[in-house]
């Protein structure tokens, strides 16, 4: 339901303030915006309709009771809002200064006669069937909304892997990339946002129908509060479904057991369908467990004894005390998972980034893709005012070139991604042997390897040795252009001396011939 309106009444009259608390009690608290987009009347005009400021006209008075109100109950809502019109049009005819019209023959203040209980009772199951309807609205609207939401993720993911695509082609032919990572990382940003506002929409959705589901009951408690009242016995009334065709309550239980058939093939297709995708099972979205009735037997015999812990201990001659299943110390513990026993051995940010993949992969890539693993960091990092990450950062914890810079943030996110209590705390030690390891790393290190943001030892020395061939390179390239030149100027000298000498040879020879030597 809507807000409840905290204004006061700034009507100029009594009438017309009357008039203000039936439109607000028609509109239920609906936000102005909604009323705006229903009726086209501004915001403005809806706020002073509500105080009372200005009267509403009749034409929207009945377009409102129409829209608003349920048939059964339009014509007396109609009636009393054109009473309640009629006298706030009256009012204000009536000069400012003018005291209203004295009532008739007041001989003395009698308190209203209360309402019969039958009304009472009527007027609370109309009010019960507004908020019903209120709430079928919303749950309708959330329920679009999340459509139009998931359409919207839909689009952006497929926008994200082309441009992807497209980036990684560009890398292989050498062609200028910036703009396709802009354009990717624009797709990403609006992907994180949009899965958002729909995991926001979702919960709208459910909320929306938690209310319904308490709007219909206290239209059936209002109800038998009627039946109760009446002096004629009512049939008990159905409750609402939407149209659909109901069972009778005795076959419910074989409807139930039917649509359990039903959803464990859907969840056989499903699995089939992600092994065909060649992605990993999703075991966090198994079926749920089913409810066997029946009565638990406890049986215990003279060659046992129950432990304070609840663990049997045998005293016979085939006592398994110290075994694996009864061991007081290892009944309730699991068994450790390949993540677990492969996070006991991790000494690098690879290491690290394997496991936070394969978890990803178990509990489902296109559930925890980056965009979703962004979302989830960013909201921890936002709650605790530490800066935000980019989705560069987290591609780089699944490749190992970089290294997750808080340990409780990447806790809080392996933990929302699904991994068990054990696989949680070995993520927790890995993460501390693998920081202290990169921050001797980088101690150690030649001056000019130094760490940029999160990204890890590896990737800083690659990128340090990177710069320095560059510079290598560069001084290289220097020296062969300046070699270049002394060749190209020593062959010039050459040229010019072999040039003269032969024009030597010419003077020569012409001076020998007896005539006038050549000009030089």
């Amino acid at each position: 339901m809507g807000r409840p309106l905290q204004d006061k009444l700034r009507g100029r009259t009594e009438e017309a303030n009357r008039l203000a608390e039936w439109l607000r009690t028609v509109t239920n608290g609906i936000p102005v915006r909604t009323l705006e987009t229903r009726f086209h009347y501004s915001k403005a005009m809806w706020s002073q309709y509500r105080s009372g400021s200005t009267l509403i006209g009749q034409d929207l008075l009945d377009k409102v009771v129409d829209e608003l109100v349920p048939q059964d109950m339009r014509g007396r809502v109609r009636a009393n809002g054109h009473k309640l019109l009629a006298a706030a049009l009256e009012a204000a005819k009536r000069p400012a200064d003018q005291p209203p019209p004295p009532a008739a023959a007041p001989v003395r203040h009698q308190p209203p006669a209360p309402l019969p209980e039958a009304l009472q009772l009527a007027l609370r199951l109309d009010d019960a069937r507004l908020q019903q309807m209120e709430t079928m609205r919303r749950l309708d609207e959330s329920e679009k909304r999340c459509a139009q939401l998931q359409g919207l993720v839909l689009f952006l993911q497929s926008q994200s892997v082309q441009l992807a695509q497209e980036r990684d082609r560009a890398l292989d032919e050498a062609r200028e990339t910036r703009e396709l990572q802009q354009a990717l990382d624009q797709s990403e940003k609006f992907r994180v946002r949009a899965e958002g506002q729909l995991r926001r929409a979702r919960r709208a959705a459910q909320e929306a129908f938690e209310l319904r589901l308490a709007a219909e009951a206290k239209v059936v408690v209002a109800q038998s509060q009627i039946r109760a009242g009446s002096p004629q016995p009512a049939a008990m009334p159905q409750p609402a479904a939407d149209g659909m065709d109901l069972p009778p309550m005795e076959r419910i239980a074989d409807v139930l057991e039917a649509a359990d058939a039903l959803l464990d093939e859907q969840d056989m297709d499903l699995g089939e369908l992600r092994s065909d995708l060649g992605l990993a099972p999703d075991f966090a979205g198994g079926s749920a467990p089913r409810v066997i009735e029946g009565e638990v037997i406890v049986s215990s015999t003279a060659d046992e004894e129950r432990e304070p812990g609840g663990i049997v201990q045998q005293t016979g001659p085939n006592n398994t005390v110290n075994n694996p299943v009864t061991r007081p110390d290892t009944a309730s513990s699991p068994p450790p998972t390949a993540i677990a026993d492969a996070l006991l051995n991790a000494v690098t940010p690879a290491h690290l980034g394997r496991q936070i993949e394969a978890l990803r992969k178990r509990e489902g890539v296109l559930r925890w893709s980056v965009g979703a693993m962004l979302a989830t960091v960013n909201d921890v990092l936002r709650s605790a005012d530490e800066p935000a990450v980019g989705a560069e950062s987290v591609r780089g914890w699944l490749t190992g070139d970089r290294f997750p810079r808080l340990d409780w943030a990447l806790m809080e996110l392996v933990v929302e991604m699904g991994a068990t209590p054990q696989e949680t705390l070995e993520f927790f030690h890995a993460h501390r042997r693998i920081h202290q390891r990169e921050a001797d790393a980088f101690e150690n290190a030649p001056p000019n390897i130094r760490r940029q943001d999160d990204e890890s030892f590896a990737k800083a020395e690659r990128r340090a040795a990177w710069l320095a061939e560059g510079w290598t390179k560069s001084d290289q390239l220097k020296e062969r252009r300046t070699a270049a030149g002394r060749e190209v100027n020593w062959l010039a000298e050459q040229k010019a001396a072999a040039r003269e000498l032969e024009d030597a040879a010419r003077r020569k020879e012409q001076q020998q011939r007896g005539g006038p030597p050549p000009a030089p």
